[in-house]
């Protein structure tokens, strides 16, 4: 949209040193839509890891020895569209999936100050998203579990419409 080539150039350690610079509480977002269980997984055993694993040695190789603390960890993004054109049941087979195998193992963050796992809400107003995840999260047992929902809403419709042209030109 911009014309502009991501170098990758500012990633998760240099994000991370930034939130810590500005005081602030990390939300991440794993990939849904075209990333696994599995790679979200390592990506949150990168950042949190305190035992000597290969990704915290990794970690320390580039600079940053102590685990990270995530505050927030988003479970996909704007999956409904962009972010997936998931239907509201298909994401929430993929919500209990990795709400269950994707965790946080920084030790300091197993009690007061966990890690809260935020399922992705639809774009307002839609309701039809937001019943099917409500509705998982009521009766889910033990085994998967979420702490909130992140709800979007647009004001600038222009935008939109170029986004959705966006989305459509990239499937």
């Amino acid at each position: 949209m911009g014309g502009v080539v991501d170098t990758n150039a500012f990633g998760t350690d240099e994000f991370m040193d930034f939130i810590q610079q500005i005081g602030s509480q990390a939300y991440v977002s794993v990939n849904v839509g075209s990333g696994s269980p599995q790679e979200a997984s390592e990506w949150l055993e990168y950042m949190t890891a305190a035992a000597p694993t290969a990704l915290q040695k990794e970690r320390a190789a580039n600079g940053h020895p102590d685990p990270y603390k995530v505050g927030f960890m988003g479970i996909g993004n704007e999956s409904w569209s962009c972010g997936g054109d998931m239907t509201p049941d298909y994401y929430v087979s993929q919500l209990k999936i990795y709400s269950r195998f994707v965790d946080n193992v920084n030790p300091s963050q197993k009690s007061a100050n966990q890690m809260l796992k935020i399922a992705v809400g639809p774009g307002f107003p839609e309701t039809e998203w937001t019943e099917a995840v409500m509705k998982a999260w009521k009766s889910h047992d033990w085994s998967w579990n979420f702490d909130g929902l992140s709800v979007h809403w647009y004001t600038t419709p222009k935008r939109m419409a170029g986004l959705d042209a966006f989305c459509r030109f990239r499937h």
